[in-house]
């Protein structure tokens, strides 16, 4: 038996903080789609119920995305490792209040609030990993790591319903609110796990540069700076979201300019940032790396949020044992996430091993996309 190395804790709180993560933005699906059925005072006087869910599905989406570069940003600036547990840490109070809201701008405001929390997880846990991981073992590790992923998307999309059903009988309608001040309590308590366990080894943080954000932590200065985005972006966000609904635009020409607040941005800070973004922006292959995640995301996300229903819609039946057929998806990113790691180390030393291991395996992503949406 190979001996457990500090580098295999730190994956496992890793794991730990994807897992929490991934339930608390999966729920709002199953959560939603709940709350339609059952007609929540929420979603009664909306005409397009599903579509508006969608819509909360987007502002999410719309915090993750503005604050990722912030967050590596950040993470360089003042730790790795301050930056993660602020993010769960965030996510835990975040989705703890959603489960209190009074009304549905609340509701929308905190999952916005959550996607703020949450899109500065990704850029920050990947370097982690690299900092600590040998380098033989990359790939390894960031599959064992976001195969947190799966498993909180797995517990969500399956997990939700039931906690939605077994507090039916206890709280009627009023039921919704318990998944979200569940998970809140569940995601502070990885918080404090991760604040204890994952930190580097003793040996590797003398042996390291003590400026390297792989050792540096100031969570003073990154929850501030972080905070001063994050109410930037939420005042932005908001009053799209204001505006847009008043003017009665449809939920699809609100994404897309949701979807253009990135690419402004990405300007913004071209101009201001331009000897940090030039090298970044430039850069083919990050460029390339950039486009791959568009098709990626859509897929996972398209499907997370909405695979009960479409499920449901499609075969009919309960929403628990929709939500049981639905999580296969999950399921089998169990298996493929650390496989495709461990794919992209044997083939590593290869001309090209990695990026063709990613190419292969893009192009078989999108084949089954296209035949899923052939069958249904």
């Amino acid at each position: 038996m190979k001996k457990w190395e500090r580098y295999h804790t730190i994956w496992g709180m890793l794991f730990l903080g994807w897992v929490v993560s991934y339930i608390d933005r999966t729920a709002t699906g199953p959560i939603v789609t709940w709350m339609i059925e059952h007609k929540i005072s929420f979603f009664s006087d909306v005409p397009n119920p599903h579509e508006f869910g969608g819509l909360i599905g987007s502002l999410f989406f719309a915090g993750f995305m503005l604050n990722q570069f912030p967050g590596g940003n950040l993470g360089d600036k003042f730790g790795y490792r301050p930056i993660i547990i602020l993010s769960i840490l965030w996510a835990a109070v975040a989705t703890f209040f959603t489960g209190l809201s009074g009304g549905l701008v609340m509701f929308v405001l905190f999952r916005v609030l959550l996607g703020l929390g949450e899109g500065i997880l990704y850029s920050n846990d990947r370097s982690y990993i690299a900092f600590n991981t040998p380098p033989e073992k990359m790939g390894l590790g960031m599959g064992v790591v976001i195969t947190g992923l799966s498993i909180g998307l797995t517990l969500a999309t399956i997990g939700t319903p039931l906690l939605l059903e077994a507090f039916v009988p206890l709280m009627g309608n009023e039921a919704w609110r318990v998944p979200f001040l569940f998970m809140g309590f569940i995601t502070l308590i990885v918080a404090v796990l991760m604040f204890k366990f994952m930190k580097p080894d003793k040996k590797l943080i003398q042996s390291a540069d003590p400026n390297s954000p792989g050792v540096k932590e100031f969570y003073g200065k990154s929850l501030y700076h972080l905070s001063i985005y994050s109410l930037v972006f939420l005042v932005i966000i908001m009053a799209i979201y204001f505006t847009s609904t008043k003017l009665g635009l449809s939920s699809i020409v609100i994404a897309f300019i949701l979807a253009s607040l990135a690419p402004i941005l990405i300007i913004y800070l071209y101009v201001t940032k331009k000897s940090e973004v030039h090298p970044l922006i430039m850069n083919k292959n990050l460029f390339f790396l950039y486009l791959s995640f568009l098709p990626i995301l859509w897929h996972l996300w398209l499907y997370g949020f909405w695979s009960t229903a479409i499920v449901q819609e499609f075969g009919g039946g309960a929403l628990v044992a929709a939500a049981a057929v639905a999580s296969f998806n999950a399921v089998a990113g169990v298996i493929g996430f650390p496989l495709g790691g461990k794919i992209s180390d044997l083939l590593a030393d290869r001309p090209n091993g990695r990026r063709n291991v990613l190419a292969l395996l893009t192009f078989l992503l999108a084949v089954s996309i296209f035949v899923f949406a052939w069958y249904i």
